[in-house]
């Protein structure tokens, strides 16, 4: 057991300042984006956001409902596909 231990706290002792570096430049972004006056693009976002986090859960819980699969499935055999993503699923 303790050679098992050793084992994974050698090999995974080289990710731990690789992901403290990404999880720092992270939270860097958010400030800098703060900071940074930028006219030429201001709708630009240079960090993960918040509501970027919120799009892909919404965009998952649609993928994994599997009333969305026989929507889907039941649009395409009836050959009624429309790719409006404003457009809620089941109407």
């Amino acid at each position: 057991m303790t050679l098992i231990v050793a084992y994974n706290l050698i090999t995974d002792a080289v990710l731990i300042p690789v992901n403290t570096y990404i999880i720092f430049k992270e939270f860097t972004l958010e400030f800098f984006q703060i900071i940074k006056k930028d006219t030429q693009h201001p709708g630009e976002s240079l960090a993960i956001g918040l509501v970027d986090i919120t799009d892909f859960l919404i965009t998952m819980g649609f993928f994994l409902n599997p009333y969305n699969w026989f929507v889907v499935l039941w649009k395409f055999i009836i050959g009624d596909i429309t790719f409006n993503p404003n457009e809620e699923v089941g109407k």
